[in-house]
């Protein structure tokens, strides 16, 4: 039994020398720090130096460190070293210094220098928690308590946290406690003790003064502003105690408050600036711990405005066809956004819809409205609405049209629009039912109209007389909105008894009053040719006697010829289906003009049609109201022009125009064959009066009295003849 026990007393104590021996190798000497060096011979300095120990292994205490020396030029005369306790994985600096003397004549080499360690095994936590407090983040109060919070940590585990001996909350690695004040100084303690019964401390003193009294708001001036705005504040009680600006509060858009950045203050006065995610409502001023809400209301307004005017204000539809109504916005102050349309009202089984959906200030936007064959008969009032987003400011305006809604007679009706990109409704037009037929026969039909603010127009409970063809005049020069002069025609449509015929497509009309003019001497005794650098490859030749008449019978000399390229997809009327492909139509102007004799136009091969090639050249008659062809022409051999052929009837001379209006060459047919024989077939965009495949977007348009600025991009594919020719206009197979 005794054996035994001496067994295992040796078995403990060897493990206990083992694990002093971990603890003594995970001690390690290093960072040297000089502290002096003194001569004391005539090459011998003694040096002292201070060291630091770190503990990559348990806690220790007792750690001591002994220097010795294996060089005779490095001789030791204190190696006496002592760091006290050293927790784990701390650093810590000897609390004395240890010398040696050296031969300075002989380099220094600190490998000489060797450290024993010796130190006393810890089994328990020695480490202190980390603790500190940070609120209150001043010293002085003005009220009856306050809470203080902190962070407290250990390496182990938190037993707890006292507050001048009561324990706080602890949530986490924070406590917080409400602590009484009394007047004056309070010494506040915060105790964090571990589960080894470790402590640490930290401490605060909080002086509790007198309140000041609370801020006070009488008025707020201007009872409106913008956002930048100065808006002053009158009351009382606005210094802080520590000298720093009042808050100011103001209602958020969206909801909630934001701060208002404070331009000057003093104890009776706020300046400040209205933010701009600033919201209508009462104003909040908290100083010194205590708030102020104002009695009045600070109204925020948008920076900028918007009208609407939806016209004409009245309108008439009848029964399973459509009008529409021209809706404008007008902005002032710094209002540049768009605005989203709306309409409500709309009597059922009415479509209303609205071309485009979202227009900017100056841009013609449409409401079209259509009912269907058995809507009932009446007025009703639409409510037309605008809503934008101003500076973070919801806005919205409206305006009242009246709807009638009439049966169905015998009818025409139609709309005229500029050529241009956004289709601007054309006012004032002056639309006449001429009494004739298209081969020139009378019909006793004669009715006349203007188009509305919309462009629209009608021919309602018209006579037997009117059934039939009939030639309608399309006056452009009587437009009294947008401003500009513009072209008129003829065209010729089928009116059906009892039924109301429409227009197939928006009449378009180009403005001509900035068009290119040339000036045509009457009765010339020589030939004249005439080239237009507004359309390239576009030229026209007056033959010597030709005397030119306007539509009234007047023949100005010289007289002015306008030339206008009208766009194919905004023409006054639908291209017939016999006529092959017109893709280039040019408007000679004064509509209704004559020649006596023809003229020869040669126009621009617009779609590369191949050189050699013949085409039928084209003319919208006035006399009968539809495109005709007036002869043929050639692709020149550079395939940039499209020459007139020579006239069989007229030698010496080429096919040429007799009549003023649309003009253009005609090309082969596309294939009628149906590549898809189940039907349509989805794919590339295809440019209806070319067969190309043409990919076109329009970027932005703005519409301005002098015409109007809009950026499109047209793609178009380019064919396979191109790239044998000498010249090759490689913009027309990208983006331009």
């Amino acid at each position: 039994m005794r054996e035994a026990c001496v067994c295992a007393r040796f078995i403990v104590g060897l493990f206990f020398l083992l694990w002093a021996a971990d603890v003594v190798a995970a001690l390690t000497v290093g960072n040297r720090q000089l502290i002096s060096a003194t001569r004391v011979g005539r090459v011998i300095y003694e040096i002292t130096y201070r060291v630091d120990l770190t503990n990559t292994g348990p806690s220790v205490t007792n750690a001591t460190a002994t220097v010795t020396s294996t060089s005779p030029d490095s001789v030791i005369v204190d190696g006496a070293l002592d760091f006290g306790d050293v927790p784990a994985g701390a650093t810590i600096t000897s609390t004395d210094t240890f010398s040696f003397r050296q031969n300075r004549l002989v380099a220094f080499d600190p490998t000489a220098l060797h450290y024993a360690v010796s130190a006393t095994p810890v089994s328990g936590d020695i480490t202190p928690p980390q603790i500190s407090i940070s609120m209150p983040d001043g010293t002085q109060v003005d009220t009856a308590s306050v809470t203080i919070s902190g962070t407290a940590t250990d390496e182990t585990a938190l037993a707890g946290v006292t507050v001048n001996g009561v324990s706080a909350i602890l949530s986490a690695n924070t406590f917080t406690l409400s602590v009484p004040l009394i007047q004056g100084d309070n010494p506040v303690t915060a105790i964090a003790t571990d589960t080894a019964g470790n402590t640490a401390a930290a401490s605060i003193i909080v002086t509790r003064i007198a309140p000041l009294p609370a801020p006070k708001i009488t008025s707020v001036t201007p009872g409106s502003a913008t956002a930048g705005d100065l808006v002053s504040i009158a009351g009382s009680n606005f210094a802080a105690r520590s000298g720093s600006a009042p808050l100011v509060m103001l209602n958020q858009q969206g909801g909630g408050t934001v701060n208002a950045p404070v331009a000057s203050f003093d104890a009776a006065n706020i300046t400040l600036s209205v933010p701009p995610s600033a919201a209508s409502g009462n104003v909040t001023v908290s100083v010194n711990g205590q708030t102020a809400v104002s009695a009045d209301t600070l109204t925020i307004m948008a920076s900028g405005d918007f009208a609407l005017s939806p016209n004409p204000a009245g309108v008439t539809l009848i029964q399973g066809a459509n009008t529409s109504v021209d809706v404008r916005i007008s902005g002032s102050g710094s209002f540049s956004q768009a605005v989203d349309l709306s309409v409500s009202g709309v009597p059922a089984g009415i479509t209303a819809a609205f071309t485009p959906r979202t227009i900017a200030a100056g841009q013609p936007g449409a409401l079209t409205l259509t009912a269907p064959a058995g809507q009932a008969t009446g007025f009703s009032t639409l409510h037309v609405s605008a809503t934008a987003i101003v500076g973070g400011i919801a806005l919205s305006r409206s305006a009242d049209v009246t709807l009638n809604v009439q049966p169905v007679t015998t009818s025409f009706v139609g709309r005229t629009v500029v050529a241009d990109p956004t289709e601007t409704p054309l006012a004032g037009v002056t639309v006449e039912l001429l009494g004739l037929d298209g081969a020139g026969g009378a019909t006793g039909c004669n009715a006349q109209t203007a188009s509305d603010a919309a462009g629209n127009f009608a021919f309602t409970n018209l006579p037997p007389a009117c059934v039939g063809e009939q030639l309608i005049r399309y006056d452009g020069s009587t437009v009294t909105s947008p401003a500009g002069e513009y072209a008129g025609v003829d065209l010729n449509y089928r009116i059906v008894d009892g039924q109301v015929s429409v227009s197939p497509v928006l009449v378009h009309l180009p403005r001509i009053d900035n068009g290119e003019t040339v000036m045509v001497v009457q009765n010339n005794n020589t030939d004249q040719t005439f080239r237009f650098s507004s359309i390239p490859n576009l030229s026209i030749t007056v033959y010597a006697g030709t005397t030119l008449t306007m539509a009234d019978g007047a023949r100005p000399n010289p007289f002015p010829l306008t030339a206008v390229r009208v766009p194919i997809d905004r023409l006054p009327d639908e291209m017939p289906a016999d006529n092959g492909l017109t893709p280039f139509i040019v408007a000679f102007q004064p509509a209704n003009g004559d020649s006596s004799q023809p003229i020869a136009v040669t126009f621009p091969n617009t779609v590369d049609t191949p050189p050699a090639t013949t085409v039928a050249l084209m003319t919208l008659d006035p006399t009968q109201g539809k495109m005709v062809s007036y002869g043929t022409g050639t692709v020149s051999d550079d395939g940039l022009r499209i020459d007139p052929d020579p006239d069989p009837a007229r030698l010496g001379k080429r096919y040429g125009l007799v009549h003023f209006d649309w003009h253009g060459p005609s090309g082969p047919s596309p294939n009628q064959i149906d590549p898809c024989p189940n039907g349509p077939c989805g794919g590339d965009p295809v440019h209806f009066a070319s067969g190309l495949v043409v990919d076109r977007r329009t970027d932005i348009a703005i519409p301005a009295p002098g015409g109007g600025i809009s950026i499109r991009r047209t793609y178009r594919y380019c064919e396979p003849w191109r790239a044998t020719r000498r010249r090759v206009d490689r913009d027309r197979c990208s983006w331009i």
